[in-house]
């Protein structure tokens, strides 16, 4: 897959951003399908987890453009040094999903990594860390990649998670073409109605697909 090939329909080309897919493969018995190119066998000999892929128009005047941190929250940028506290809000935010420091340092050492897309939500009383977003840069692209955007689950429903994202989306405007983000689709928490509300759009589905 060509570059051009790519931004002519990121999310139906590739179920991943296009600094990843140059390099990527699946690993052995995973298939990965859009999902227009599902078959019934498929589905016979496979067992199914299917992923959302949206895309945000950096370009137009969208709601990202305007955001603030919710009453009794400050956002700022994350440094190294919080690298152990990123881990720690992810691991507490998932039941079936476990990350380590090393593993979130190694992305800092990426060339798509900028600073600014690293993204610490404090509370202000406790000055406690409640949620964090990751998202990296592709300048051949000019793609922004959204990897992780999560809040505790004790504070979620405060627009704590649409707030870190808008802000990521809004730093790179003028920089970057677009933005994508993939979720697990039957996600109880349902991440798509988050990405929806600050301009992400799209009905692309891939399904990963492991050997019964």
């Amino acid at each position: 897959m060509t570059l051009k090939e790519y931004l002519q329909a990121p999310c139906q080309r590739s179920s991943l951003p296009y600094w990843k897919a140059r390099e990527a493969s699946a690993p052995r018995g995973i298939r990965i399908v859009h999902d227009g190119e599902m078959a019934s066998e498929d589905i016979q000999r496979y067992t199914d987890e299917p992923y959302f892929r949206l895309l945000c128009d950096l370009t137009a005047n969208e709601p990202w453009r305007s955001y603030e941190s919710p009453p009794g929250f400050h956002m700022r940028q994350a440094k190294p040094e919080d690298i152990p506290i990123m881990a720690d809000i992810i691991n507490r935010s998932y039941s079936d999903i476990s990350v380590t420091g090393s593993q979130l340092a190694a992305e800092m050492a990426l060339p798509v990594y900028r600073p600014c897309l690293w993204i610490m939500m404090e509370e202000k009383a406790s000055g406690d860390c409640v949620g964090c977003a990751m998202a990296q840069y592709d300048s051949e692209a000019r793609e922004v990649s959204l990897e992780w955007v999560q809040v505790l689950p004790e504070y979620r429903h405060r627009h704590i998670g649409k707030a870190m994202v808008c802000r990521v989306l809004s730093s790179m405007r003028g920089t970057a073409r677009f933005a994508t983000v993939s979720g697990k689709l039957n996600s109880s928490s349902n991440p798509q109605a988050l990405y929806r509300s600050c301009g992400f759009s799209g009905d692309d589905v891939w399904h990963i697909l492991r050997e019964s």
